[in-house]
């Protein structure tokens, strides 16, 4: 049921930010911009940074899949992944069950040795703190030097920001700089690979808003355990975990990354 009610949440923040940022419904949707962590983290809105700490202190970094629009991106790149291993493991099931009918028939089919497996399945990595932190360190001197670029180019709201205005501009037939086209391009592929091969790791590597949180997170009161009681060892939490934080071997998870 939970997990049912974030999807629901990520779905309607993801699509009214989206359409907000496309210059659509600002009036219904207007508010969700305020909720963003970094900007305001740059405006001093201590209401809503008061707000997001308090809400990953207790639940963890339910911001990064429900109320940032690039988590939210990737979960859905995730999503997809998945839907198309499905979709391949199902149709390569019929072809051995009709490769098995026509053996038993007599007539000759193509070999089909095994089914490969197609679903992305996760595991355990550590993690990779050089460059996360090294990302954190150079994001918060950027704001302190006033180096808008650095924080506009990694700031996760400012890069899906980015990739729309590029995406409607061009599906509009408005005049786009290049430089800002192939950044926003870019940001785009190199976010969906990632998303695509290793799950989430932009966001427990690069971005420095789940960096800051992931701080928090590791003291969050409700937060996923393993009763080591219960556990069959059959390793599906970790093949699950897009975060490949979840050590199945020890029974241990990287809450900063959670």
């Amino acid at each position: 049921m939970l997990r049912k009610i974030r999807i629901v949440l990520a779905v309607l923040f993801f699509a009214g930010i989206t359409l907000l940022l496309a210059g659509i419904g600002n009036q219904w949707w207007g508010w969700m911009a305020k909720l963003q962590f970094l900007p305001s983290c740059l405006a001093g809105n201590f209401i809503v940074i008061g707000g997001i700490l308090l809400l990953t202190l207790l639940f963890g970094r339910i911001y990064c899949s429900v109320i940032c629009p690039l988590g939210v991106y990737q979960d859905l790149v995730i999503w997809v992944r998945r839907r198309i291993g499905l979709a391949s493991n199902k149709a390569n099931v019929k072809r051995a069950i009709k490769a098995a009918e026509a053996r038993k028939a007599g007539k000759a089919v193509e070999s089909f040795n095994q089914i490969k497996p197609e679903v992305k399945h996760f595991k355990y990595n550590k993690e990779h703190w050089i460059p996360r932190y090294i990302f954190l360190v150079l994001t918060l001197v950027a704001i302190f030097a006033d180096i808008q670029l650095f924080v506009a180019l990694i700031a996760p709201y400012s890069a899906y920001g980015r990739i729309v205005h590029s995406i409607v501009g061009l599906a509009e037939g408005q005049s786009i700089l290049p430089a800002l086209l192939i950044v926003a391009a870019a940001t785009l592929v190199i976010i969906t690979v990632c998303a695509w091969i290793w799950g989430r790791a932009w966001c427990n590597t690069v971005c420095p808003v789940g960096t800051v949180l992931g701080l928090v997170s590791k003291a969050s009161l409700f937060k996923v355990r393993i009763d080591e009681s219960k556990c069959t060892n059959c390793g599906r939490c970790g093949r699950g975990c897009k975060s490949s934080c979840i050590d199945m071997e020890n029974h241990k998870i990287d809450y900063s990354r959670c």
